[in-house]
Formats: structure tokens, sequence, C-alpha cells
């Protein structure tokens, strides 16, 4: 029948070809030839992960039914993936031929995008890339046939080598090219490594360095006046080099330097030169390794004396964060936060004042001083003493003596270099699990999107990028997509109460955020929100809720002494009263209305005042008239009383004032469901306010070269214990007075 080829179907791993690479002729007929598969444990009928989990734990679980070795406990999906992906992976190692043979069933998206197979395959391939190099590519003949002759001549003429400082000598009799790991570059990557081909010509010595881990090499100082040069030498190509400089300089002008030499191009990281004289830090990349090669620093204002220490880094991948600070009479500090892990943190001072030895905070180091008592200066270079293990994180480096002098302090981030890794196949953990095994392959978790599913369990990785197996550089982010679970249909709870609808939120599986807002709709209705109704959303999605506080209360406002207050009933009367006046502290008296008025809180350390007063109408008014007279007189002011229905009293106060700078105080709420609104003045300029987030414009009055203003919080507090901020984002440069309070109610 013309069929020469049969895959067997030996479906147990008991079955295998007792003589891999090769097959059988068939008994029954000898012309067709029998191609044994290599049996593994995907079996033909099943289609998702709780199908293989069940069946491979009847067969190879405690009690199962397959003959002879059996697990002590049942095994996971990850955990079945990575026993048979061990198999598979031996079988890729040892070059086995006979073929893997898997069925139409494992193909089935049992998430609607990966499959059974997908998965063993992916973490197969993850696994056989931490040995080989993907794609496999054949080479040449003429590829072939030179590296042999390199393999032949390096097993009959051996290369000598000799171990030196920092670095190896090698010697051939022959012409021949020899691999070296580690080197950066020019270098490929194979198998996890960095190979480079080295050629070495007969009877002539090549020096190579040795490649070390992230590391400073041998430093190089010098100090006193004029131009200062230090020379340099480095192990390996592609070196960093810092330059630190610490200089005096006039009090009356910026000192600065100017870093050159080695035939490098010099880029300046941070100069901090507030204070006389000048810490600065300079870095260059030397494409070559280089032997005594000299740096130079030079001052732009000359006759002053200073300090230039050079620092060459091996395995460095260049210069990460940096950050300066100066003081006038404290001890030198300075903060900056790493970019990557295991970095070195180097930092550059200089005191015009003392010469004095420094200090170093706590886990620090000099690297080098200069305690000029000639000119009566010190410079110096410190570290912080090992590297920062994580990132990001907060790093000081500071001195703690001495503590009056004036300082310039630089600081500066060194990471090391980017090396290869393998991006880890963490499709089906959990976040918590994958998060830990991207960060052991020396990697970051990036972008984590979270998507509702119906078949992955809540919590365990959809889907990541790169893939499992890619080849990456180390600080790589590997972005993820996490289960969010079966989706929630969010209802619409607009017109709803505001405890009904928290009420059907938390039912839902979901969480509430509530916040309050002044409208035309009742007081506890909620009148808007966010996902709106009918969005389907991950459980445990936090829903937005807006929730009435009712009418703004109403406000009369005058921009001048009186105003006339109508209400329709019993009210709290709050008067918000601000006024210019003289250097001396102005003040106000607020009367009026039949009513006994009393000062809650007034802010006057600044020119002019802001104060709230108080008085409760026990019944309504009519057109009454409501006075602030001032304390002394001749000045403008403005006066805004507000009548809040059903107040019983005031709670929490607060007063501020500076010279400059943009309006703010905060207060603590004392009871549930109060308001908080602030009077202020500004006697700088007629400046309109631009209010803080969640807070409204009650009335402000800009004329005359003064600002003042009502403000609150748009709508009620919702719990006492709430630590709320009246403030203003601009202006942010005029002197200013500012009252706060809270009204309470029943």
């Amino acid at each position: 029948n013309g069929i020469r080829l049969v895959l067997s179907n030996t479906s147990k791993p008991g079955q295998n070809n007792p003589t891999p690479n090769t097959g059988y002729w068939n008994a029954v007929d000898p012309r067709i030839f029998v191609i044994p598969r290599r049996a593994n444990n995907l079996f033909f009928n099943v289609a998702t992960p709780a199908d293989w989990v069940q069946e491979y734990n009847c067969l190879y679980g405690p009690g199962g039914s397959a003959v002879g070795f059996h697990f002590d406990h049942n095994l996971s999906y990850a955990e079945i993936l990575d026993f048979i992906s061990n198999e598979l992976t031996a079988d890729l190692l040892r070059g086995e031929l006979d073929p893997w043979m898997f069925h139409q069933t494992n193909l089935a998206a049992y998430d609607g995008t990966h499959t059974l197979l997908g998965d063993l395959l992916d973490l197969t391939f993850q696994k056989y890339g931490s040995y080989m190099t993907f794609p496999i590519v054949s080479p040449s003949i003429d590829a072939v046939g030179g590296h042999m002759k390199d393999r032949t001549a390096i097993r009959t003429r051996p290369v000598d080598a000799t171990i030196q400082a920092n670095a190896i000598v090698f010697t051939s009799p022959v012409d021949v090219t020899v691999p070296v790991t580690g080197l950066k570059n020019g270098a490929e990557l194979y198998a996890g490594q960095w190979i480079s081909w080295v050629p070495l010509s007969a009877n002539v010595s090549a020096t190579i360095p040795f490649v070390s881990a992230f590391s400073p090499e041998i430093s190089g100082s010098s100090d006193g006046a004029g131009i200062r040069s230090v020379t340099v030498t480095t192990y390996q190509p592609r070196e960093l080099l810092l330059a630190f400089v610490g200089a005096g300089g006039p009090s009356t002008s910026a000192q600065s330097a100017t870093v050159s030499g080695a035939g490098l191009t010099w880029t300046l990281v941070q100069r901090v030169n507030a204070q006389a004289g000048t810490s600065e830090i300079w870095a260059a990349t030397a494409p070559a390794m280089l032997t005594n090669a000299s740096v130079t620093s030079t001052l732009l204002q000359g006759g002053y004396h200073q300090s230039l220490t050079v620092v060459p880094f091996a395995g460095s991948g260049g210069i990460g964060a940096f950050a300066g600070a100066n003081g006038a009479s404290s001890a030198p500090t300075v903060s900056l936060t790493t970019t990557r892990r295991n970095s070195r943190l180097y930092a550059v001072g200089s005191d015009p004042k003392h010469a004095a030895a420094r200090t170093p905070g706590t886990n620090q180091v000099m690297v080098h001083e200069f305690i000029d008592a000639a000119v009566n200066d010190t410079f110096w270079v410190q570290q912080l003493s090992t590297p920062v293990p994580n990132a990001p994180t907060t790093v000081r480096l500071n001195d703690t003596a001495p503590t009056r002098d004036p300082w310039n302090f630089a600081a500066v981030e060194v990471v090391p270099a980017a090396t290869a890794t393998t991006v880890p196949y963490v499709v089906n953990m959990t976040q918590a699990s994958a998060s830990t095994a991207i960060s052991a392959a020396g990697l970051n978790v990036g972008v984590v999107t979270t998507e509702w599913s119906s078949t992955v369990p809540t919590g365990t990785v959809i889907s990541q990028s790169p893939a499992g197996g890619a080849p990456a550089l180390s600080e790589t982010a590997v972005n993820l997509v996490v289960s969010g679970g079966v989706p929630v249909t969010v209802p619409n709870y607009v017109g709803m109460t505001q405890s009904a609808a928290s009420v059907a939120i938390t039912s839902s599986g979901l969480q509430v955020a509530a916040t309050t807002t002044f409208s035309s709709s009742p007081a506890g209705i909620v009148i808007s929100q966010s996902p709106v109704g009918d969005t389907k959303v991950i459980a445990g999605s936090i829903v937005s809720i807006v929730v009435s506080s009712g009418p703004m209360p109403a406000s009369f406002s005058s921009d001048s002494r009186t105003v006339a207050v109508t209400t329709s009933g019993p009210a709290l009367l709050v008067a918000f009263a601000s006024a210019d006046g003289p250097n001396a502290a102005q003040t106000l008296t607020v009367s009026g209305g039949g009513l006994a008025w009393t000062r809650v809180q007034r802010a006057n350390a600044q020119r002019g005042t802001a104060e709230i007063w108080r008085a409760l109408a026990n019944g309504p008014l009519t057109n009454q008239t409501i006075t602030s007279a001032e304390g002394r007189t001749g000045y403008q002011q403005s006066l805004t009383v507000m009548a809040f229905t059903g107040g019983t009293g005031v709670g929490a106060s607060v007063i501020g004032s500076a010279a400059t700078g943009a309006p703010s105080v905060s207060l603590v709420t004392t009871r549930a469901n109060s308001m908080v609104f602030g009077a202020g003045n500004d006697t700088t300029a007629a400046s309109p306010r631009t209010v803080g987030d969640g807070q409204v414009m009650v009335h402000q009055f800009a004329a005359g070269g003064d600002t003042f203003w009502v403000q609150g919080r748009d709508g009620s507090v919702p719990a006492a214990g709430t630590t709320v901020r009246v403030n203003d984002t601009a202006p942010t440069a005029d002197r200013w007075n500012l009252a706060a309070v809270e009204i309470l109610f029943q």
C-alpha cells in the first residue's frame, strides 16, 4: 500500500524504545519501519489544567493506579508542568530522535488563549534555553572547519596563560582564536554566558582583563593649588571613570571646575556651588584600557585650592540617580533614590570654612580627605560601604561632624552593568510567586493589569510579556496580566441613599469609596458613580459614589462693613470677616441682628486680619444688619455671613499666617457630618485664589492691592477624626492670614 514509515503509539513510559534514536522493522510487514515515539504523560483526553491534574494524580498520586513510582502528595498543575518539562528538556539535551506525540485535545484553549501543550512546551523551551541559545543556527562548513582547526591547534600546542594583576596574559605558539567568557565588548550571548572570540598571533602576548564583579578599582587623588592631575590605569575595556572635585572659591561669585584628559569625553553629572567653592562629579567612559592616562581638573576662578579624585569602575552600567545639597551651618547630608539593584553610592564635599576631619554617617567610609590647613578648607570623597541591594531605595549620604560649617555636597549612584538572564515562565503562578520568580531572575515586575476570567483562578497570572524562556538583560521589566476571577456587573446606584448603596456595593463583592458635595439633591442621596451602572469589573474593584450634602448653606456677602441677613427659621450664623490694616495687628468686632456674637478665631500675624465669629438665631431673621467694625479704621474689608440650618455650634478651629507661600491650614473634625469653612486675607496683591482639591469658593473680593475670601470643603465630612485641609494652590508668593472652623450639626 505504499506506507513505509509508521509512528508507534507506545502510550506508556514503560514502552519506551530500549535503543533510543533507532526504530525497528514491523514484524507483520517487514517493509514498514516503525518509529517509536518518546512517551510522555500529557494524556490524549485532557484539555484543561483541572482535567490533567485529576488524571495525573489518579495515576501517580499517593495510592495511584500506575505501577511503580508514586509521589508523596497530589501534584498541582504547576508541579506537573515542572516535572514533565524536566523530562522533555532531558530528551532535547540528549539529542533524542524519538519524536514526541501529542493530541488535538491538548490544543484546546482552556481559557480562550492558553493550551496545555503550549504551557508545557513554553516551560520546556525556557529550561532548554538556559543551556542552549535560541535560535539554533547551523554554522557554515567554513566556520565548522575553522573552529575545528582552532580546537586541534589548542590540543596539540597548548596556549600558555599567566595570571597577573587584574588580567590574564595569553601566549600561543601558533595563530589561533580562543573563546573567552564574560567580556562585554563585542561579545555574543550563548547559553546564558557572554562569549568572545579573541584572536591570538603566534608568539605574541595578549593581555585579557579579568571580568570581575561590578566594583571600583584603584583610585587616585591630587590635592593643592592650581590645576590638579591624576594618572589612571584601567583593566577592562569600557570602564566608567568618575572624577570627584572639591574646591574653594570666592564668596562673591560661583566657582566651577572643568575635567578633561585621558582622550575621553567628560560630562558633568552634578555641581553644587551655592556656598563658597564647589563640589562636582564628572563622568567618562573609556572604550579601551588605559595605562597611566592623565585626568585634569581646572578651576574657573583661579588662585584657590582643590582636590581631584578619580575612581574607575569595572562592570558598570553607567550613572543612575544623582543629587546635590548645600547648607550654611549644619552637618552635610544629601539623599537620593536608587534606580538599579546592587548599585554603589558616592559623594564629594567641600567645606570653605574649616580644615577639619569629617565623620561619615552610618555604613559609610572615607575614600579620600584633604584637610587643607594652609587655607582652612576641607575637601573629601566618601562612599556607602556596601552596595544597595534593592531598588528603588532612598539612601542618605551624610556626615555627623562638623555640624556648624558651610558645605556643598554632591552624590551619585553608579549602577552595575546589565547581565544576561532568561525570563522565567510565570503563567499559571500566583502573582506573588510570579513576582518572586521574576526578582530571583534579576528582573523587575513591570505593569500589572487585571482581567476578569471565568476559568483562571483569581490572582493567577494569565499572560506575561516578555514570554517565559525569552533571553533578557537584568532589570528588564516583565509585564503581567493577572486574573481577577469572574466579573461582577456594577448596578446603578444613583438615586439610592448612601447607606443602601454601600450595602449593595459590598454585597456584590465590591468596595465602596464615597465623597460628598453640595447639590440640589436631598442630603444623603447618591448623585453619581464610577464606574457607571452595567459596567463589568473585577471582583473587589472600587466603586466610587458621590453623595449629596444638600444645598450649599445660605450666604450673605458684602465687600464693606455691613451685610443684610434673612433666614427662614432658627440657624447658626457664622461671620467670616477679613480686612487690611497697618503693620500692627488689625482686629474686627462683629455685632448686630440682636444676637450675641462670639469670636471663634482671629489670624492676624501678618498685616490685616482674617476672623470667624458665631451667633445662634433662635428664630427667623428678616434683613437684619450684621456689622464688622475695624479696630483700626480706614482700611477695606469683606464680610460674609453663612446661615447653617440645623447647626448647633462649632467644633475644631485653626489659624495660620505666613509672609509667603500658598495659604494652608488643617484641623481634625470632632463630629460626623460636620462642615468646614475658612476666611483668609492677602494684603500683598489683588490676586484671585485657586482653591485646593475638594473645596469650593464661597466669596472672594480682590481690589486695591488686597484679596479677601471665604472657602470651604465641598460637602460634609462623614466621619469624626478626619483631617481636613483648607488651602489654596495659588498664588504662592504673597503674605496671608487664614482661619478655619468646623460647623457642627445635630
